[in-house]
């Protein structure tokens, strides 16, 4: 996608078109003549040309370095502006191919480069340390929202509400801190129908109390959930008949047939 945006790459265009444009775009970065090399390769990363056919005989490891040069020379190139700042998002989904192109880019680019990486806690789960390497890392590591922090947001969100109405509170306090779920909650029981916008307030409808989950929330729990090991999906099942609060003794006694 980052490529796409640079060359200009419009989403409708077919692949012939498409590969014209990355050419066009890369070979101006290229003054030394390498940019038809850099661009077969920048091909094969946007998913635009088969490596078996661009660089025959490579692959594995020797396949990745190329690739991983390829995108390195592209930000060089377009280092004749100030600044180029690259951002990756949910990369807690990116393969090790890609984790290690973010690596070498920040290691070893010889322009002012700011990558910006957005990811869930357990990409370290997966590969502690990664990134930390440079001497120039920085991690912001962002807690949950407060129910203070997460009321106010519902708020904002519900324009015209009462701050300190029940259904702002339960929707903050449904959400469990996260803000991607305060407003998926909301989105979603305005969509339903469930909160309808009267007298420059939202209120809830009636006979239609907000107890749905919205289906990209339940998708986003379930995957994380898929991400775990056996060990711990069996206790989040034996938790989750105690209820939303629970003990560690309540799962142990569960888990151990003691009820």
């Amino acid at each position: 996608s980052i490529l796409a945006a640079e060359a200009g790459i419009d989403n409708d265009a077919d692949a012939a078109r498409s590969l014209t444009a990355l050419r066009e775009w890369i070979l101006p970065l290229s003054p030394d003549g390498s940019g038809a090399g850099i661009s077969d390769r920048l091909a094969v990363l946007a998913g635009l040309a088969d490596a078996s056919v661009v660089l025959p005989g490579m692959a594995g490891e020797e396949l990745e370095a190329e690739l991983r040069w390829a995108f390195r020379r592209a930000v060089e190139g377009a280092g004749a502006i100030p600044l180029v700042a690259l951002v990756f998002e949910d990369i807690h989904w990116a393969g090790d191919p890609l984790l290690d192109l973010i690596e070498d880019v920040a290691e070893t680019a010889k322009v002012a480069v700011v990558i910006c990486c957005l990811a869930r806690p357990e990409l370290l789960d997966r590969r502690g340390g990664w990134g930390a390497q440079g001497a120039h890392t920085v991690t912001i590591r962002l807690r949950s929202l407060s129910p203070s922090e997460s009321e106010r947001m519902v708020s904002g969100l519900l324009i015209g509400s009462d701050p300190s109405a029940n259904l702002v509170v339960e929707i903050a306090d449904r959400s469990g801190g996260n803000p991607l779920y305060v407003e998926e909650l909301v989105h979603t029981l305005i969509a339903a129908g469930h909160l309808r916008h009267e007298d420059g307030g939202w209120k809830v409808a009636p006979g239609r109390p907000p107890t749905v989950v919205p289906d990209s929330l339940r998708g986003l729990i379930t995957a994380r959930l898929d991400r775990l090991g056996t060990a711990s999906r069996r206790s989040l099942q034996h938790a989750s008949v105690l209820g939303r609060h629970f003990s560690a003794a309540g799962v142990r006694a569960i888990s151990e047939g003691v009820v």
